[in-house]
């Protein structure tokens, strides 16, 4: 897994698309925001979509889940005092609350 590591969070949306996000600074500091990379079925990595706006020092992802329409809900917690939650849509991901 590409870094940051710590993967936080695995959906599984098909049967060729499988999401894993990261968490932060889980053992070391994190040098850099949460990811949230896609997998096809053989493990190869699709596509690497980046949290915009995290600082280095938050604590990242922490759960992701899929709606009925198969839009991907990504729960952030960064900063650690509060909660974010992000959309990936349109290959772009949103903060929506």
């Amino acid at each position: 897994m590409p870094s940051p590591r710590f993967p936080e969070g695995v959906t599984v949306a098909d049967e060729d698309t499988i999401y894993v996000g990261t968490h932060q600074g889980a053992v070391i500091p994190s040098t850099s925001p949460s990811h949230v990379f896609t997998y096809d079925r053989n493990g190869n990595l699709k596509r690497d979509y980046v949290i915009q706006g995290q600082n280095a020092s938050g604590q990242g992802i922490l759960g992701m889940e899929l709606d009925a329409k198969g839009q991907l809900y990504i729960l952030d917690r960064h900063p650690s005092a509060s909660e974010k939650i992000h959309c990936l849509n349109r290959g772009r991901i949103v903060s929506v609350g």
